[in-house]
């Protein structure tokens, strides 16, 4: 009876631990993700949008591409990292174009046209 009793207290040890560990495995890896949405595009990111800050392209924006060498568009694109890998000033990241939601009021008035 007592080797039955250590028996299920072990089996629930291992249980719990087990959900913890998964548990964690799941949090873990968006808790970056999920700050990064908070904050916004950090300078110097190699993902997402970004803006060239000078050359022919100054003032167009584009996504970052290749690891964030390039920023490119519709428009060509401009290389964001020297052959050293690091930035040579011509990019920056840039704030995506934040769009108002589509509701049944806005969804009217285009149908006005």
């Amino acid at each position: 009876m007592k080797t039955m009793r250590i028996r299920v207290i072990m089996l629930a040890t291992v249980a719990m631990i087990g959900c913890l560990v998964m548990a964690a495995m799941l949090i873990i890896p968006t808790a970056p993700v999920l700050a990064e949405k908070k904050q916004g595009p950090k300078a110097g990111s190699s993902t997402g949008a970004c803006k060239v800050l000078s050359g022919p392209n100054k003032g167009k924006t584009g996504t970052y591409t290749e690891g964030g060498q390039w920023c490119e568009g519709s428009w060509g694109g401009t290389e964001c990292k020297g052959s050293d890998g690091k930035s040579n000033g011509k990019c920056a990241a840039a704030a995506k174009a934040q769009t108002a939601p589509v509701t049944k009021a806005t969804e009217r008035f285009k149908s006005r046209g």
